[in-house]
């Protein structure tokens, strides 16, 4: 007797995609939002598939007979509404890539052990716990994000294969010690969630480049994090800071940074000593005017000041000749000086909500291009 998941009829776009993939000699075949119901018997005639993506359809279950596909490397099963994990998936000795987001899943009692498995992600759940994932001795990339987790589980530490860990959008309130023991993580997601300060165990990540953390209640930058000489990018927007300490200046490679949404009244001198800083991101504070000392930025492309209480631009902001991004929306600046346009790289200028008399609001509604023009 065949298994029910496989006895609803193909929809025919995704027997078309199937056949041409059998013609072109293709190793995977894309069904996503293909409106499955269940695992379609025509991919018998592909033997040999390397991937499989699956996406957005309304998988209920995963017959076992995919499982005898010893040749996959990547499945794709994302936005379906699966309860369980397959055991049978243990039998996929060559899979490296596993999505499982946006499913049903609350609770995954075990894990099947896919020793080659490089990719995880089990995000956009309802998984409140963490299945025992240590058998996954080569996973790289873990995102358990968007899940009701409330702590990052100790077995986790014995992941040391792992870059990347996304763990936003839960409900952690702590960093737990054995998460230094990650010592190859690189990226660290860690946003939406209920930190109010930031672990000492972090600055023990020495090889983190990248760091998120907004959307917490975090009140202040620890100076242990100053350690991470190899951050490259930092995301603290929408957190009640208050100030931005000195230590953050000793993050010499930082090239982002992002602390949008705080109470911030001031930037201080000691910021313009990140001088590999590309990109920094001050909108919805509550500045009053653009200090002198932020000319000396000169890597700066990307600056936004939206949203503060900016009155005017002064001219030492034309000195950031590498600026190509300028956020200046939702301040009360009357005056669009000529000096902006003299920004030779400037490609996208933002000014809207402002009271601005000079040039006329038409011009500047037109953009970089129309404000050049009228001062020429």
């Amino acid at each position: 007797m065949r298994s029910p998941s496989i006895s609803c009829p193909t929809p025919p776009a995704a027997v078309a995609r199937i056949y041409e993939a059998k013609e072109t000699g293709a190793r995977g075949v894309d069904l996503a939002d293909q409106g499955l119901k269940s695992i379609p018997e025509e991919l018998n005639v592909l033997p040999e598939l390397l991937w499989l993506d699956l996406s957005r359809n309304e998988l209920t279950e995963i017959p076992e007979y995919l499982s005898q596909r010893a040749s996959l490397t990547s499945i794709h099963l994302s936005g379906n509404e699966l309860t369980e994990v397959p055991k049978h998936f243990a039998q996929l000795k060559n899979l490296r890539t596993l999505h499982l987001s946006q499913n049903r899943l609350s609770e995954i009692l075990e894990l099947p052990p896919l020793e080659n498995l490089v990719e995880l992600s089990l995000s956009g759940n309802q998984l409140e716990s963490c299945p025992d994932l240590s058998a996954l001795e080569n996973l790289e990339i873990l995102d358990l994000s968007d899940n009701k987790l409330v702590r990052i589980p100790k077995h986790l530490s014995r992941l040391q294969s792992l870059t990347t860990l996304h763990l936003s959008n839960n409900h952690l309130t702590e960093i737990p010690d054995h998460l230094s023991q990650l010592q190859n993580l690189i990226e660290l997601h860690l946003a939406v969630n209920e930190f109010k300060e930031i672990g000492a165990p972090i600055s023990q990540l020495s090889k983190l480049n990248s760091l998120r953390l907004e959307g917490n209640k975090i009140s202040e930058i620890p100076e242990h994090l100053s350690q991470l000489q190899q951050l490259t990018s930092l995301h603290l927007s929408h957190n009640p800071l208050t100030e931005i300490p000195e230590h953050l200046s000793r993050l010499e490679n930082l090239s982002a940074l992002h602390l949008e949404g705080n109470p911030l009244t001031k930037i201080p001198r000691h910021l313009s000593r990140l001088k590999n800083l590309s990109s920094l991101h001050l909108a919805m504070n509550q500045l009053t005017e653009i200090p002198e000392h932020l000319s000396n930025l000169k890597r700066l492309t990307s600056l936004d000041l939206s949203f503060n209480q900016l009155t005017e631009v002064p001219e030492h902001v034309s000195n950031l000749h590498n600026l190509v991004w300028l956020g200046l929306s939702f301040n009360r600046i009357t005056n669009v000086p000529e000096h902006l346009s003299k920004l030779k790289h400037l490609t996208w200028l933002g000014l809207s909500d402002n009271p601005i008399s000079t040039p006329p609001i038409e011009i500047c509604e037109r953009g970089i291009d129309a404000i050049r023009d009228y001062y020429r």
